[in-house]
């Protein structure tokens, strides 16, 4: 798959990323756009798997609500090729996988379902448009685990 990744300024003058031509955050504000998704994806004592970096606004907004040390996996397809670079946050339950390895994905998401059986998966904006045969092997992986569980 061929991707034309374009990095623009927002209307605030943040970075913002556009990924033949889908935007992965506001093209307003991606800030403030980033908490509002964290605010309202946040699952106190859930493993929060994260479908989609983009520039990790989400991903720095759902860490700062997390109140009780939850994990949290990233799965990015765009990590696979390296179109992207994931800054691995100081937090110490940062957990991250590229999608084609599925293997490691499934063993991620049993390792992390230990800490609880509740899992809530975000997709990140426009991810579900860009790789929807990538998100439907995620959801299904979950899904077998939690028969499993």
């Amino acid at each position: 798959m061929t991707l034309a990744i374009e990095k623009e300024i927002s209307k605030v003058g943040t970075e913002t990323v556009k990924v033949n031509g889908f935007y992965l955050h506001s093209k307003y504000n991606p800030l403030r756009e980033a908490e509002q998704i964290a605010k309202q994806e946040y699952k106190p004592h859930h493993l929060h798997i994260v479908f989609g970096y983009g520039l990790g606004y989400i991903v720095d907004a759902l860490i700062k609500e997390f109140h009780f040390n939850e994990p949290i996996l990233l799965i990015d397809p765009l990590m696979e090729h390296n179109y992207i670079d994931v800054f691995n946050p100081t937090y110490n339950r940062f957990y991250s996988s590229k999608e084609k390895k599925k293997k490691k994905i499934v063993d991620m998401v049993d390792k992390l379902s230990s800490y609880s059986t509740n899992v809530h998966i975000i997709t990140s904006i426009n991810y579900d448009k860009l790789f929807p045969l990538e998100l439907k092997n995620v959801l299904e992986i979950v899904k077998n685990n939690h028969y499993k569980q």
